[in-house]
């Protein structure tokens, strides 16, 4: 019992530390991505970052044909050799050969339909990310099943710092919408470097039809699950440039990169730590409804505050990160980070069914999200720019409810439970953002822009644990001992 006790401790102290660098990681990555956009978004106009949008959300679509249906196979195989890993790289590139050939027309057609003749040259450019992408989702699935967190978030950091170096430069060299291209590119291709290097991995490609078949079955239902989630990004932003035109494209383009990279990050983190613990429990060697039920609540009280918070102080973050002309983002960065409190505070019922080797539920809620977002945009398109961001919170809505139906429905956890740990850290995160939101324009008025921003995060930071104590002594509690484990 006492050597239990002892191996708990240790893998609880393990996992706060994964965390602890994983939230630095982000935190510096969340920083570089802000300093680059408040540079661009000075020498670049709505339009420039609208048409770079649809770029990368195109080569996002051939990504997920490339490689990324193979990083879950290779993580969660039981047994893998390296024939695997090699025949997955050969695969991946034949496609990412195809795809940067394909990348050509459609970079044309498109510049044809948007009237934008640049996009036949930035489609096939950016297209290059995508055989450093390959090197680094297999790289990542290695690092994964070695529990090597800490390499996966240093070559991320390394990958942005140069990312942004690039792009910056390129910028006050007046390359325009290459600089926004030139922060992804570079980055990837320094990320892949570092990550390859750090796991120690080959990338000689090799081709076995029989160890190919055993990751295909896998491979094709993340396949399509993938897809499903780029395809809402695809189909959704060429409605918005289609309904509201490129400028306003932009605008949702600024709320997405005020959002986005916390956004990503959260759910990144939280899935790669989260499942290396769900693993074994999906495996018998644990209550894995108990789990994400707990993981669950500390996810909501750490990351429920920060979207709702960014939701608050988005009419003064959004004028000092990207300075005038950019009021529409302000509203739809403000829903998308209602959207984003929610969503990550669930998420992780997936990423359970997923250590059950039951990806398909991922797939179903995608589809269901696609439907609901198309259906919402193009119903509530007449009032406007809002419509944008309504319709992505009606779709962050349809993922929250879907995964508690399947936690009822499929992990067997009471609903009333996990709703009973869901309620009061949301309750607390809004009553603050509340607060905030209310006292922003007063804070604005008295200190300036950066000021009442400051002024506003900080009034934030001392309400939320205030109102724990209050309403969430429990929730409180379990992340000062999270702390106090660090």
């Amino acid at each position: 019992m006492g050597t239990n006790s002892e191996g708990a401790g240790q893998g609880g102290r393990k996992v706060s530390g994964w965390a602890a660098i994983a939230g630095l990681e982000a935190a510096s990555r969340l920083f570089l991505q802000v300093l680059t956009t408040a540079v661009l978004a000075r020498l670049l106009t709505p339009d420039d970052f609208g048409t770079t949008a649809l770029v990368l959300t195109v080569v996002t679509i051939f990504n997920v044909f490339v490689a990324v249906p193979f990083e879950e196979p290779l993580s969660q195989r039981k047994h893998l050799r390296g024939i695997h890993v090699r025949t997955a790289l050969a695969a991946s590139w034949a496609m990412g050969l195809l795809f940067l050939a394909l990348s050509v027309p459609v970079g044309w057609g498109l510049g044809q339909h948007y009237d934008l003749p640049e996009l036949a040259l930035l489609l096939p450019a950016a297209s290059l990310m995508l055989f450093p992408n390959v090197a680094v989702v297999m790289a990542t699935a290695v690092a994964r099943r070695r529990r090597a967190f800490n390499a996966i978030a240093l070559s991320t950091l390394v990958g942005n710092v140069v990312g942004t170096v690039a792009a910056i430069g390129l910028g006050f060299l007046g390359a325009g919408l290459w600089a926004l291209i030139a922060f992804r590119v570079a980055a990837i291709f320094a990320q892949a470097i570092v990550l390859v290097g750090l796991v120690g991995m080959s990338l000689k490609p090799a081709w076995s039809r029989r160890h190919y078949t055993d990751l295909a079955g896998f491979a094709w239902t993340i396949l399509w699950d993938r897809l499903t989630d780029n395809l809402t990004y695809l189909l959704f932003n060429f409605m918005v440039a289609s309904m509201f035109g490129i400028g306003v494209l932009g605008q949702f383009n600024m709320a997405m990169r005020v959002i986005e990279p916390v956004r990503g990050a959260v759910i990144a983190v939280s899935h790669n730590l989260s499942f290396a613990l769900f693993l074994p429990a999906a495996h018998g060697a644990g209550d894995l409804g108990l789990l994400v039920r707990r993981f669950c609540a500390r996810t909501a009280l750490v990351t429920s505050p920060i979207f709702f918070g960014i939701a608050a102080v988005a009419p003064l973050l959004v004028p000092v990160l990207a300075g005038p002309g950019w009021e529409q983002a302000v509203l739809i960065a403000q829903i998308l980070g209602i959207g984003g409190g929610l969503v990550t505070a669930t998420q992780l019922v997936i990423t359970a069914l997923s250590a059950l080797g039951r990806p398909q539920y991922s797939l179903w809620r995608g589809v269901t999200r696609l439907a609901v977002i198309v259906a919402a945009l193009a119903s509530i398109g007449p009032f406007g720019a809002v419509a944008v961001g309504l319709s992505r919170l009606a779709g962050d809505l349809t993922d929250t409810l879907g995964a508690l139906v399947l936690a009822r429905w499929r992990l067997a956890i009471p609903l009333r439970r996990l709703l009973g740990d869901l309620v009061r850290p949301l309750a607390c995160s809004g009553l603050m953002a509340g607060a905030v939101a209310l006292a922003g324009p007063l804070l604005h008025a008295r200190l300036g822009e950066i000021g009442g921003l400051a002024a506003a995060v900080a009034l934030g930071a001392v309400l939320y644990p205030a109102l724990l104590a209050l309403l969430d002594r429990a929730g409180l509690s379990a992340v000062l001992a999270a702390v106090r484990r660090r």
